[in-house]
This record gives C-alpha cells, structure tokens and sequence, in this order.
C-alpha cells in the first residue's frame, strides 16, 4: 500500500520536476509553465502549476527569452540587435566625392522588422544649408540573426538647397549588444535629373530598447 502511494505521488510531482518551461520577459520577470506553441508571433502555454486551466498568449514582443525543460534557449529573435534595439539616433559628417561639399548629420530611426529600418535625416553644411530627406533601408539579415555587421541599400527622397532629391544610400552598419551603432555608406544622389553629389557618410550614435 505503501509503495503505491509513493508511486502515485511521484507521478504528479515528477512533471513538475522535471517538465518546467521558464519565459523570461523583457522585464526580467520569469513565469514557470508548459508551453504549448511558439508560432513566431505569440507563445502559447499554460501555468505549471494550473496545467488543466486555460492556455494563455503572450506576445513575443514582450519575451526576453523561453527556456525549455530540455536545456534549450529560445531567443524568439531577440538575439538580433536590430529587433531588440529597433530605435536609434545618431550624429556623423558626409563628405560629398563629386562636388567637395561637407555638412553635419543627424538621423532617427527605426527598424520596423530586422530587415526595414525607417529613417529621417537633417544635414546643415558651413554657409547653413540645410538638407532633408527620409525613407528606407533594406538589411542584408534574417530575423534571428545575431550579426552584428549587416550591408543595406535604400531609397529616400527630400529636399536640399530648396532642390527636390532622391538618394540611393548603399552601405554597412554595426550594432553592439549594449547598443552602440556606426554605419558608413554612400548616397549617391540625383537632383533636376542629374547626379550632383556622392557623399560618403560616417555615423556614430545609439539604440534603445
């Protein structure tokens, strides 16, 4: 009698045990439960100590990561810096290589997924001509990619010295882990039909979560 009651009572504390899932969310706040499905948007799962309640979702937005009773660590693309860091600002100067003109740069931006960075930029050069423009760029990286380097090419139309432009910016950035960005690109850039400038241009800043 003894021996199936031990029975009996290892069998419900054993999954328990030895069947924890852990989700670590973006607060650093850790939840023990079963997980059901990651489909790559949500995870579904249950609490472990309410497995005959209903399943629960969780935006994968608001996961850190989910650790599974087998050892293995889902990042669920967090790994990638241009998810988890997806707002930046930055400051740099361009040197234009047809028309030796130089100005200051200040940009924003913000990676809607891993591979579209929105971005809008504000250039002043020495006698304060102002240039503007905004668009998108095109990351070379898959969404759990953890590569710090990434090449990019974009398009983005704006303004400068009163002259409607489009610029074609092909280049290379680097996020760090902590969040320190730099890009080096070229924009070659069109106005009244017409290729006035190639600027090469070096940018330093950083992101936020």
């Amino acid at each position: 009698m003894k021996k199936i009651s031990f029975i009996i009572i290892l069998s419900l504390v054993f999954p328990f045990c030895f069947g924890q899932d852990v989700i670590t969310r973006k607060n650093n706040r850790q939840l023990t439960v079963k997980v059901v499905e990651q489909t790559g948007k949500v995870v579904k799962y249950y609490m472990n100590d309410y497995t005959g309640g209903p399943i629960l979702t969780m935006n994968l937005m608001r996961v850190s990561s989910i650790k599974y009773a087998n050892g293995t660590v889902d990042y669920a693309g967090n790994q990638n810096p241009r998810r988890n860091r997806p707002f930046g600002i930055s400051t740099g100067i361009a040197y234009g290589m047809i028309n030796d003109i130089g100005y200051f740069l200040t940009t924003a931006d913000y990676f809607v997924i891993p591979q579209l960075d929105l971005e809008a930029n504000l250039g002043v050069d020495g006698n304060i001509g102002i240039l503007l423009s905004a668009g998108g760029t095109a990351h070379l990286n898959s969404d759990n990619s953890d590569h710090r380097f990434t090449p990019y090419a974009g398009l983005l139309a704006g303004y400068c010295y009163l002259w409607f432009m489009v610029q074609v910016p092909v280049g290379i950035s680097y996020i760090s882990k902590g969040g320190f960005s730099a890009s080096l690109r070229v924009s070659p850039t069109l106005a009244k039909r017409d290729l006035v400038m190639a600027p090469a241009e070096l940018r330093v800043g950083w992101r936020f979560k």
